[in-house]
């Protein structure tokens, strides 16, 4: 049965820099790999002068971008999208960030039902030929 354990460090800033950060882990994996959160590629940020784009966090992984998203972006530089294993992340608001902990939290639950689901179906598959039907 696939599992990951989440660590979720919370960060107040809001006196310092009006933020609020908090960052996730995916640790101790079992039938998954840990980098389960997918990254796009120098993703433009909105309209900002004189800013470059950056890599951002998009999403939490399901299972085609488990097979189908790299977890080294240096070695597949044409893909647009990788994944890791911890996020950063950082908030306007404590509800935000609630919310969005909340969301991610889901939707790890969720890939790991999708994973479990397909670990529990039987791959084999008996097909018998006697060349009758032509």
């Amino acid at each position: 049965m696939a599992s990951v354990k989440l660590i979720i460090t919370e960060d107040d800033n809001s006196e310092i820099r009006q933020s609020y950060d908090m960052t996730i882990e995916a640790s101790e994996p079992v039938d998954i790999e840990p980098e389960i959160f997918v990254i796009q590629r120098a993703a433009a940020p909105a309209i900002v002068i004189d800013v470059p784009p950056a890599d951002q966090f998009t999403s939490v992984a399901d299972p085609l971008d488990m097979e189908e998203y790299p977890t080294d972006p240096v070695a597949y530089p044409s893909i647009p999208f990788y994944r890791v294993s911890m996020v950063a992340l950082r908030f306007r608001s404590y509800s935000l960030m609630q919310e969005t902990k909340a969301n991610i939290i889901s939707d790890v639950n969720g890939l790991l039902y999708a994973i479990n689901m397909a670990l529990s179906y039987p791959v084999t598959e008996e097909i018998v030929i006697d060349g009758s039907n032509t």
